[in-house]
């Protein structure tokens, strides 16, 4: 008896309930590669959507300045 290889051996001489498991079994592995995609992908579109944080960067860059200059110490002991 030869035992049979490829694709045929997950149709030929099998019960339905066989192929319908091994579609879900399919389908199970399937599922969390497309979870992640999605996730993924909405990341990328939320990227997309929003404006960068660095947008006005320079703008930014100077409140930064002006904040650590009022924290700096006055009078004799200041930093120069």
């Amino acid at each position: 008896m030869t035992v049979p290889t490829g694709p045929e051996v997950a149709t030929v001489g099998q019960p339905p309930a066989t192929i319908l498991g091994d579609a879900v079994r399919m389908v199970a592995m399937a599922l969390p590669l497309t979870v992640v995609a999605l996730f993924l992908g909405l990341i990328w579109l939320i990227g997309i959507v929003v404006p960068p944080a660095h947008a006005n960067s320079q703008a930014t860059g100077r409140q930064a300045v002006a904040l650590v200059r009022a924290m700096l110490p006055r009078g004799a002991g200041a930093i120069r």
